[in-house]
């Protein structure tokens, strides 16, 4: 502010220094630790203190004065509290700080400036309020009405709440949900009579730049026919819909909204809404009143069928071009309509007919669907501009995120439009309906008409799902893993058999332990390893042994492997498809799997190493390598021979776990656990489909697969009796990581088909 005389600028000065010291004083020895006393756990201290800095205004009788800040005429009803009981400070405000600057700038009275932690009360507007700041000047004291935003019109109407009507317009979105969005930020709620208000003014605005965007596109979209045909006749698409579906039965839904669009812009030509009641009028009906004047959107008094007819007649007679205006889309769905509910039934055809050639809510439904086409037609954009039309700054940043939602709406569009992106939705698409065809097949029949009450016995049977094969992951090696070299000999051959005799060695350290079988001994097993059991007591090759159960024995393996505190990596020949099954067997038998996946990180299969490392040799057996690539004779199919013989190759050789080749041959031991259940699931299902072996329906392959995924006999069965036609090609096809469940091949699925078929005849 510019002073004339010195002796005023002099006095304004001594005014502002005073009163700044005596505000300071009391400031500079009270210090609140927190800028949100709330937070403290002493509140009742912090603020004493603060009030202790403040004057006592209590018994001040001073104006108020609100030259430039008048009150909000038509929002001033829907002040929250005309004297809030709740602190100023409390909660938070949505503020404009330019204004709020301003405001503070100087007071109204002295030009003195204001402190905002002066304020004493507040009164809000919805989300505007105005502050009561008194002056600091003990000469003045006077009290400032300080406003939090911007107002425009006659009537004061305060920006930030007519913005607020307008997002929720554009958002789509109700009071009860906005105030629940400002309730958790701890905002102050704003009444639904003053959004209404707001949303009226708006929604005027809206309705008026959509009419100016149909306008404009549909001169576009006359002047693109006339460019591509030389006729401006347009060709358009028409659709209706209602805020309420029809259920098959009924269709009453009191408002509907239809709209026009030009096929050449993809734009909107034209729109209509019909709404069947008025909440203003259908209050006054009932109270015996007249209607307050209003803005009554009720427009409609017939069916909801009848309002997409009507409301196509409307749009079609307000295009008067120079030509047809064919409105294919809704033309044949009439047709379509009409020939349906009129199977034969020739009268009924003929009333269609003849109703087709006669056919071509709320005040909120109006303008959401006036701001949906706004959008559909001009972009996010058309909200500044509607601002605009209020009298309302565009708003910085409503422009910047509707230039970048409007950016990201035509690159979308640009990519859509591609092949590659028409095939990815045609992918989708399938993928998505073969999905819910298999659930549909795997879980039968949930949900009919009337399921309550049938009859017939319901159909309760679950097929399970896929069970995923197992995938081989190999071990990342690192210098904290240690080899430790182990065999096995075993009562036989299948994967099941049980273990007679376990060895481990690594480095100078080695163990072997005998273990008493369950089982018989094989006498191909018992030549081969000279273990035999003989009335309770086991000998190798004919001298009597120690023996252990399985658990203690797998506990010793389990300790050995402990002793070296580091990853272990267990070392053996043609260990990933003999010795690994079976060690996982005995393990899962003594409930001890996943302490072995603890201590032991994977195996190496030394058969497939040195198949990779020395491709071409003759034999790959063990003593075949031990002795052409070492020179080391010894006793085999003794498990401690076997280590120990192996271990001397591999040092000999000077192959480490880093080696490339030994890399291709590792398995983890999570994995190696996968494919043993893997395994017990296939052999669990597999005698079930011996009828479809047995015939040739399947091959063994095949079978193994289906018996994997989890399925017997009777599901494929089930599948069928639910859909004899896609039912089981469903099933398999089903998808399953990468893979498909079985197959995907008509001709596997097409001879089930038929087995169950040929059985249903018989």
């Amino acid at each position: 502010m510019v002073f004339t005389s010195s002796k005023r600028k002099k006095r304004e000065k001594n005014v502002v220094s005073a009163t700044k010291a005596r505000w300071v004083i009391k400031k500079q020895s009270a210090q609140i630790s927190e800028e949100h006393n709330y937070a403290n756990a002493g509140t009742c201290n912090a603020t004493s203190s603060l009030s202790l800095n403040l004057p006592d205004l209590n018994n001040i009788v001073a104006d108020e004065e609100v030259d430039d800040v008048k009150a909000d005429t038509d929002d001033s009803d829907d002040c929250e509290s005309k004297h809030s009981s709740m602190p100023w400070d409390s909660g938070r405000r949505v503020v404009e700080l330019g204004v709020l600057a301003n405001a503070l700038a100087s007071c109204k009275n002295c030009t003195n400036p204001l402190q905002l932690s002066h304020a004493t009360s507040i009164r809000t507007y919805g989300l505007a309020a105005i502050l009561k700041v008194p002056c600091s000047n003990t000469n003045c004291r006077f009290v400032n009405n300080v406003p939090t935003g911007k107002q425009h019109g006659k009537t004061h109407i305060w920006d930030v709440n007519t913005k607020l009507a307008n997002a929720l317009i554009h958002a789509g979105v109700g009071v009860s949900q906005m105030n629940s969005i400002l309730a958790a930020l701890n905002i102050p709620q704003v009444q639904h009579k003053l959004v209404s208000k707001r949303q009226t003014e708006v929604g005027q605005a809206v309705e008026v730049v959509a009419n100016s965007s149909v306008l404009e596109c549909l001169e576009e979209e006359c002047n693109a026919t006339e460019k591509e045909t030389g006729s401006k006749d347009i060709c358009v698409s028409v659709d209706a819909g209602w805020q309420k579906r029809g259920s098959g039965k009924a269709y009453d839904s009191m408002s509907g909204h239809a709209t026009m669009i030009g096929t050449r812009t993809g734009k909107v030509v034209g729109y209509s809404v019909r709404t069947k009641s008025c909440r203003v009028c259908s209050h006054a009906s009932k109270t015996g009143t007249n209607p307050q004047p209003h803005d009554c959107k009720q427009n409609w008094n017939g069916s909801a069928k009848a309002m997409e007819q009507d409301m196509v007649v409307e749009m079609v007679k307000e295009k008067k071009l120079a030509g047809i205006l064919r409105v294919i889309r809704y033309i044949q769905k009439c047709w379509a309509y009409m020939v349906a509910q009129n199977k034969h039934n020739p009268a009924g055809v003929e009333v269609g007919l003849d109703a087709m050639w006669k056919h071509p809510g709320s005040a909120s439904l109006n303008y959401r669907v006036s701001a949906a086409v706004a959008q559909k037609n001009i972009g996010h954009t058309y909200v500044s501009k509607v601002n605009a039309r209020i009298g309302l700054s565009p708003g910085s940043y409503t422009q910047r995120l509707a230039v970048l939602r409007d950016l990201q709406h035509r690159k979308r569009k640009a990519l859509n439009t591609t092949r590659a992106a028409k095939r990815r939705r045609l992918e989708l698409k399938a993928k998505r309906l073969q999905k819910s065809s298999c659930q549909e097949t795997r879980e039968g029949k949930t949900y009919s008409p009337e399921v309550d009450v049938c009859g017939e016995e319901a159909d309760l049977t679950f097929i399970p799902p896929p069970c995923p094969s197992p995938v081989r992951v190999p071990v990342n090696i690192s210098s904290e893993h240690v080899p430790v070299y182990f065999d096995l000999e075993t009562t036989g051959l299948a994967r099941t058999s049980h273990i007679t005799q376990i060895a481990a060695a690594a480095g100078e350290l080695h163990f072997s332990c005998y273990v008493f079988p369950r089982i018989a001994i094989s006498s191909q097993s018992a030549s081969v390893t000279g273990i035999s059991v003989r009335n309770g007591i086991m000998y190798h090759h004919g001298k009597r042994v120690d023996s252990k159960s399985i658990s203690t024995a797998v506990d010793m393996l389990l300790d050995f492997c402990q002793t070296f505190q580091k990853k272990i990596i267990l070392v053996g020949h043609n260990v990933e498809s003999f010795d690994s099954p079976i060690l996982m067997y005995a393990l899962d038998r003594c409930k001890k799997l996943e302490s072995f996946t603890n201590i032991v990180d994977g195996f190496l299969d030394t058969l497939k190493f040195f198949r990779i490392e020395r491709p071409g040799l003759s034999s790959y057996r063990q003593e075949y390598l031990c002795k052409n690539l070492a020179g080391i004779d010894y006793d085999a199919h003794d498990a401690l021979s076997d280590v120990l013989s192996l271990q001397s190759l591999i040092n000999f050789l000077n192959i480490g776990l880093e080696n490339v080749n030994a890399r291709t041959a590792l398995l983890t031991s999570v994995s190696a656990v996968d494919f043993y259940r893997y395994s017990n699931v296939v052999q669990s299902n597999l005698p079930s489909l011996q009828p479809l072996i047995g015939q040739k329906i399947i091959s063994c392959p095949i079978a193994k697969k289906i018996a994997g995924s989890g399925l017997q006999l009777k599901h494929l069965e089930l599948a069928y009796s639910r859909d004899p036609v896609e039912g089981i090609y469903s099933l398999f096809s089903e998808q399953c990581g990468k893979s498909v469940r079985v197959s995907k091949s008509r001709k596997v699925t097409g001879k089930i088909v038929e087995y169950f078929a040929s059985l249903r005849e018989s």
